[in-house]
């Protein structure tokens, strides 16, 4: 889901970080009280700080090629 949001965002010509989940994952995990309100500011927080790694999202041709490949593979392997 994060690649077609990510394209379909970017293509209304919004400005967009992708945050590696790791990195995410282990700042919200140092949360005391975890509740929805709590992570938003947290990860708004990180944002603001700039302090993640930001991570680069296959484009949709790259996306599709693969799903291709991974369709013929599957195919192949299955003997009719």
């Amino acid at each position: 889901m994060t690649n077609w949001l990510y394209s379909e965002l970017e293509a209304r010509g919004l400005p967009l970080v992708c945050v590696g989940v790791r990195q995410a994952d282990a700042v919200l995990s140092q949360m005391q009280n975890k509740t929805d309100e709590n992570g938003a500011a947290l990860l708004s927080e990180l944002a603001r700080t700039e302090f993640y790694r930001k991570v680069m999202v296959k484009s949709r041709i790259a996306r599709h090629r693969r799903a291709l490949l991974r369709a013929k593979n599957f195919t192949g392997a299955c003997p009719v």
